[in-house]
């Protein structure tokens, strides 16, 4: 194995790891609000909230990707003089859109909260957010500059810091300071994100010292027309990607906030990240197994690049099914557990999502499969469709079936997502459908039995121990359950784990099936 696929490898274990505690972070912040304001203020802060993460891709515009292709490819062939102009243009890009996007927001203040908010309270938030979208443009510059350097560490602890600091703040102004209601998440973020500027405008400084030009060079410099035509041409594919999938993810917050109570919006602002937990485990696969799955398209062993995928669908279905199960039989427990009474309205929205993100998982694979075998704009093609649906769809049912409009269209988003890029894998490798797949699912319905048949018997042994204890226990015999019929049923063996395990602690690929031998 090269030093090259080390590298990378270690990069995305780093990246992969600070994301799944970024996004637990994050998650544990929406508890907490839920628990210190009330579902209509969590409703409007998270609204402001998603409007603003739908502006900062209007702030990159895809030059971000463009950033990362050309600085990578311009160190390679050692040309500083290249390196400096592609980072001037891109930090210049986004402080300029940066400014532009915030005064148009300030400029529309009044409207947006007569109009779409209809409510005069959000106009100081939208206030403090045009200020937090200038400060965070700075914060995309460092984050892509980190990543085109491949600095991976510094890039995936920017955004860990980014949700865990957003949430110690919003806990130290509730309990020693004076602020309540929008005001207590609204003024952490402007901290969390002024903070990490503030701490990582060193490093930043470190990493583009060493590509400053002399004053001459400075004094003779001339506008590249032909670099920055390059960049735009890359950039603006990758924007058409980004903005639609950020159509799937959001619009459907975005169009709620014109069309139903603001409590409502902020029920759906806690349903969809609980059931994104488990569409992470996709992204994870994704990101890892990218470098492996390109490797074997471009030597060839098709045979092998089946048998991985197929292994790596087959182990997702393991780990995802049990966790579905109980989401999506116990939605009104969990919303009541972790965001209280108030939030438990959104169980059958849950229920509803659990299954997209399912979908959800098994297309990111596919759509890393279609990446390593040199088909992104394919995946351009499915994701823009999907947007396409999604917003189309999220008008027409939102004004009759509320957060369930939007959680049934994101669902529908996502299987056309699933169906397509797996008929395009299908092509691409022959993938056929496996019966363990079934057998995962035919188990998992077992699981479930067992689940509430030890619920049952400690309901009758022990009637005073609390319902979310029971639930707790009995999905740990129900687990071991589930894992032990995964090994009997040979869902699961112990070879295929050996190799897992020895190609996490030594970086090696040997988990991939080998070929056998020929007759």
């Amino acid at each position: 194995m090269t030093n090259y696929f080390e590298k990378g490898f270690r990069g995305t274990v780093i990246v992969s790891l600070f994301t799944a505690l970024a996004y637990l972070a994050g998650y544990f912040t929406r508890i907490f609000l839920a628990r210190v304001i009330t579902p209509e203020e969590y409703g409007l802060f998270y609204s402001v909230f998603t409007l603003f993460l739908f502006l900062c891709v209007f702030v990159d515009l895809g030059y971000g990707a463009a950033l990362v292709k050309f600085v990578s490819e311009f160190l390679a062939k050692k040309n500083k003089y290249l390196v400096n102009k592609t980072i001037s243009y891109f930090v210049a890009i986004n402080i300029i859109l940066g400014l532009f996007i915030s005064g148009l927001l300030l400029a529309l203040n009044g409207s947006l909260s007569q109009y779409y908010f209809k409510t005069s309270e959000v106009i100081p938030l939208i206030i403090l957010f045009a200020f937090i979208l200038i400060l965070n443009s700075l914060y995309g510059i460092f984050q892509t500059v980190f990543q085109a350097f491949q600095d991976m560490f510094r890039y995936g602890l920017l955004y860990f810091l980014n949700k865990f600091l957003f949430l110690a703040l919003c806990i130290i102004l509730f309990y020693f300071g004076a602020l309540r209601g929008v005001f207590l998440p609204g003024v952490a973020y402007l901290l969390t994100i002024f903070l990490l500027v503030l701490l990582f405008a060193a490093s930043f400084h470190r990493k583009i010292k060493t590509f400053r030009l002399n004053q001459a060079k400075l004094k003779n410099r001339r506008f590249d027309k032909r670099l920055f035509l390059r960049m735009t041409h890359f950039a603006l594919p990758n924007l058409l990607t980004v903005l639609s999938s950020t159509f799937i993810g959001y619009i459907g917050a975005l169009i709620l906030v014109s069309m139903v109570p603001m409590a409502m919006v902020g029920v759906y602002n806690a349903v969809l990240p609980t059931v994104l937990i488990l569409s992470q485990l996709g992204g994870v696969i994704a990101t890892v197994f990218f470098p492996m799955l390109s490797e074997l398209w471009a030597k060839r062993e098709y045979l092998r690049l089946k048998q991985g995928v197929s292994m790596i669908y087959r182990y997702c279905l393991l780990l995802l099914m049990p966790f579905s199960i109980v989401a999506l039989f116990f939605a009104n427990h969990i919303l009541k557990i972790f965001f209280g009474d108030s939030f438990s309205n959104g169980a059958t929205a849950l229920q509803i999502l659990v299954p997209g993100m399912i979908f959800l998982t098994l297309a990111q694979i596919n759509f890393s499969v279609l990446n390593g075998i040199g088909k992104p704009k394919e995946i351009t093609k499915i994701v823009v469709f999907a947007a396409a649906f999604n917003t189309v769809t999220n008008i027409i049912l939102i004004p009759f079936m509320g957060i369930n409009g939007a959680a049934l269209t994101t669902t529908l988003s996502y299987l056309i997502m699933l169906v397509w890029s797996y008929i395009l894998v299908q092509k691409n490798i022959r993938l056929r459908f496996e019966k363990s797949w079934s057998v995962i699912v035919i188990s998992s319905f077992i699981f479930l039995g067992v689940l509430y048949l030890f619920m049952h018997i400690f309901s009758l042994g022990q009637p005073a121990m609390s319902l979310y204890v029971k639930v707790a226990i009995s999905f740990i015999f129900s687990f071991i359950v589930y894992a032990v019929l995964a090994f009997l049923l040979k869902c699961i063996t112990l070879d295929e784990l050996k190799n897992i395990w020895k190609n996490i602690t030594h970086l090696r690929r040997t988990f991939l099936p080998s070929v056998p031998p020929k007759d």
